[in-house]
């Protein structure tokens, strides 16, 4: 049985909580170009303590986790641990062994960017953060290497968001899926920070009830929860950027084409290295990594796609649109390519994502991209 309900729309937080932090004005007009960088703190369910709500928690004690932020901390210390059993109704390790692995970073990526893409420019660079996030670095010196990494992409702003996710509990109601957050948001040029502050979910989504409910059905009722977090994040950070729920830029807005409707003359003419059957065919390799491209005649719209075949998908990758092989492996040659022609001054104008429906989720089956120049020319020396 449900306990507590409460969707609270971005744009009215106030009348829930204190008014939050916000940039300086005129600061998101200068914005272009965005780097997002998401990262776990502790990459496993967790029970957080939401007691005193969440305007007390700063990023210290986000950060800190055992030193009071994480439940567990305080059962152990005997502390408001009456408060938290009947918050909780039951054991979090029943619900923690039947949830299993969540994709969460993925679902708030991929809700996090669709938000902000809104109004600005993402840059879609996740490839060559990899290696940096996996470093055990102090956060200011994985800061740095962000940073230079975004200079050298051209981007103007870096996101960073790290966050925990599990049940938030609370005095007097039940608990919630939650995912709780520290963002910071740097200018490149300077380096300053131009906000830091902790987000989290449950100011936008929040829905009560106990372990055992959650941990029903294989913890279907905490999964779905925890996505509809995601997402709830996701909306509270683009407030900060100036983007709330009803927030439509035209300009900003490209509709996937579906991949069964696309051929060598639609939605673009492409007279180079292209089949009506196969798509792209010129096979080229960039960092080991193997793509298939085709182009128009001059070279300013390029279609990208993967060497990967959908029947190579496990069960398991099939179920989730953002941990899909084929969505995986052609974004990774979108940014590789993207990048490639970032080194050579040619610029993306428009970029199409280009959609397979006959599977559980759309998957991105490639992308086109129209530019500013000939870079389909530059592209052909990587030719395998």
């Amino acid at each position: 049985m449900k306990r507590v309900t409460c969707v609270v729309l971005a744009f009215a937080i106030c009348g829930c909580a204190t008014a939050p932090m916000s940039f300086k004005p005129g600061t998101t007009e200068k914005m272009q170009k965005i780097v997002i960088v998401t990262s776990p703190i502790k990459d496993e369910f967790v029970v957080l303590n939401h007691l005193k709500g969440t305007n007390f928690a700063n990023t210290t004690s986000l950060y800190a986790g055992a030193a009071g932020y994480l439940v567990g901390a305080l059962l152990d210390a005997g502390i408001q641990a009456d408060q938290t059993q009947a918050s909780l109704g039951g054991k979090p390790k029943v619900l923690k062994e039947k949830i299993g692995l969540i994709p969460i970073k993925n679902h708030i990526d991929d809700y996090l960017a669709e938000q902000i893409s809104k109004r600005y420019h993402i840059a879609e660079s996740s490839y060559f953060l990899e290696n940096i996030q996996q470093k055990k670095m102090a956060k200011d010196k994985k800061a740095d290497a962000y940073i230079a990494h975004c200079k050298e992409i051209g981007a103007d702003t870096l996101l960073t968001v790290d966050f925990l996710y599990g049940l938030a509990v609370y005095s007097g109601d039940m608990a919630s899926a939650v995912i709780d957050s520290v963002i910071t948001v740097y200018d490149v040029k300077t380096k300053k920070v131009l906000l830091e502050k902790v987000i989290a979910s449950d100011l936008y989504f929040k829905e009560g009830y106990s372990i055992d409910e959650y941990a029903a059905d294989d913890a279907k009722l905490f999964n779905n929860n925890i996505v509809k977090a995601a997402r709830g994040l996701s909306l509270l950070i683009g407030y900060e950027f100036g983007i709330d729920v009803n927030y439509v830029d035209k300009t900003k807005r490209v509709l996937p084409v579906n991949a069964l409707h696309v051929s060598c003359k639609k939605p673009y003419l492409l007279e180079q290295d292209c089949s009506n059957l196969r798509g792209a065919k010129r096979k080229i390799e960039i960092n080991d990594y193997m793509c298939k491209i085709a182009a128009s005649h001059d070279g300013t719209v390029i279609l990208i796609m993967t060497s990967a075949k959908i029947s190579e998908a496990t069960e398991e990758e099939l179920k989730s649109p953002t941990s899909h092989l084929l969505t995986k492996a052609n974004n990774t040659c979108f940014e590789l390519i993207t990048a490639e022609l970032s080194r050579h001054n040619i610029n993306i104008l428009k970029k199409v994502k280009m959609e397979l429906y006959q599977v559980s989720y759309p998957a991105t089956a490639g992308y086109f991209l129209e530019l500013d120049g000939d870079g389909y020319s530059i592209l052909k020396q990587y030719t395998k």
